[in-house]
């Protein structure tokens, strides 16, 4: 077991990036963060940030209008 443990950790870091989503502004008009609930919009000082990977973790959420966004209960950020 103790041979075995590196290798499935070194499997999972393998995979890890695979999970990260890079989306486009074509078909993400509004970038949601799951983690503080606040969402972006073209334009904005975070918008393309959000766009690109998060490399903790795949915490965007993409909304077609503002109006989708808000129903889900995120906020407009306020830059």
């Amino acid at each position: 077991m103790k041979r075995l443990f590196p290798l499935i950790l070194a499997f999972l870091s393998f995979l890890t990036p695979a999970f990260a989503r890079n989306y486009t502004p074509t078909e993400c008009r509004v970038v949601g963060n799951t983690n503080s609930r606040i969402y972006h919009t073209p334009g904005g000082r975070s918008y393309a940030k959000m766009l690109r990977e998060n490399q903790k973790g795949d915490n965007q959420e993409c909304f077609k209008t503002e109006a989708a966004a808000r129903a889900a209960g995120y906020r407009h950020s306020k830059r």
